[in-house]
């Protein structure tokens, strides 16, 4: 009997500890609908998943809401996050807001930093903290407390628009400012700056993909040499001897094979060819340009020595590298790229049907080879 009071102390603190565990966990709804009512209180986080997501009641806690139609009148004590895509935000945000989605409208109260993206935003609402908004078309007619950040394609600044603080902006399209829209803050426009900035990322990203395709090309052409060596001589000598001919077949064999794709695709006897073919199309356009880069380069090494037999490998590296180089020049380097990736497609078809000895070295008419140097000069 001595120890009962111990061991009614001990439940009395385990039930605390279970209460206090259930109070204070997040509460988490995935469904196709959730709906919290008005007249519903959630006194701890709150995670929602679903199609349609209405929020009318408070919650203490934070919020974060993925769903396809998102509705929230409520007041949310803390951060809130949501990611769907129609969204509308007419309650109170606690302290912070991340919104993200495709038409986005906000027209309650944001007491903390507000970071939205939308393809059609409209910012409607109080703000007492810096916002920073983004988007395509995007309506602005709000309270801005500490400053606007917006960079959008389209912008419009309504007759009521209040920003206290700085207004920066980067807007591609156009930015319309009503005569009733009031700024107390400095107004800078950044947009030659971020055209700046994203023309500056596309070039480096595209000579870290040039940089990354360049050797690529050198892998698989060196497979495909190892592999196929007689074939491969043969597609190169088919089209120094003849590129006119080869970027005909290429033409033609670029618009034609998909039209025969698509005619074997109709019938579910035709389909497994169909799938095959279309395989082989796309590893024959690949290494169409390895092919093109090897003949290139062996034409720019003929122009600068008098030896009519190269390493293969020195041609291909050359080629792919003058390719590579003649790519980044405006207008022109995307079309030469073209015609000799078509060409090669045309010498990769006629090679199938055109067998002939392949022949490594480029003779030029005022130093001819003879047929026993042709012989003796094919590529390892």
């Amino acid at each position: 009997m001595k120890h009962v009071p111990f061991l009614i102390t001990v439940c009395i603190v385990v039930l605390q500890a279970a209460v206090a565990f259930c109070a204070f966990r997040p509460q988490e709804f995935f469904d196709y609908e959730v709906i919290i009512p008005k007249e519903d209180r959630v006194e701890t986080d709150l995670q929602v998943a679903a199609g349609n997501v209405i929020i009318e009641g408070d919650v203490t806690g934070e919020v974060v809401v993925t769903g396809g139609n998102v509705v929230i009148s409520g007041e949310i004590g803390e951060n809130l996050k949501v990611f769907g895509g129609n969204i509308e935000l007419s309650g109170t945000a606690g302290k912070g807001a991340q919104v993200f989605g495709a038409n986005v409208e906000i027209t309650g109260h944001v007491k903390g930093k507000l970071n939205v993206t939308g393809m059609k935003l409209i910012l409607d609402g109080t703000f007492d903290d810096e916002v920073d908004a983004s988007g395509g078309k995007v309506e602005v007619n709000g309270t801005f407390a500490k400053g606007l950040n917006l960079y959008a394609y389209k912008a419009d600044l309504g007759p009521d628009t209040v920003i206290e603080g700085d207004f920066e902006y980067a807007v591609e399209k156009k930015l319309t400012r009503d005569p009733g829209a009031s700024i107390n803050g400095e107004i800078k426009d950044t947009t030659e700056q971020m055209r700046k900035e994203q023309a500056d990322k596309l070039r480096q990203m595209r000579l870290v993909f040039s940089g990354v395709l360049f050797l690529s090309y050198i892998a698989t052409g060196l497979i495909f040499h190892a592999v196929f060596p007689k074939y491969f001589g043969r597609v190169c000598n088919n089209m120094l001897k003849n590129f006119s001919q080869s970027l005909f077949v290429g033409f033609l064999a670029i618009i034609g094979v998909p039209l025969a794709i698509s005619i074997m695709a109709i019938t579910v006897i035709g389909i497994p060819s169909a799938l095959i073919l279309t395989s082989a199309y796309f590893v024959a356009l690949y290494l169409s340009l390895v092919l093109a880069g090897t003949l290139v380069g062996r034409l720019i090494i003929g122009a600068l020595t008098s030896r009519r037999q190269f390493p293969i490998m020195l041609c291909m590296f050359t080629g792919l590298l003058a390719i590579c180089l003649v790519s980044f020049i405006p207008r022109i380097g995307p079309i030469l790229t073209a015609l000799l990736a078509i060409s090669g497609f045309g010498g990769f078809v006629i090679s199938l049907y055109k067998k002939e000895p392949p022949i490594v070295l480029v003779t030029y008419p005022e130093q001819k080879a003879t047929t026993d140097e042709s012989d003796g000069g094919q590529s390892e």
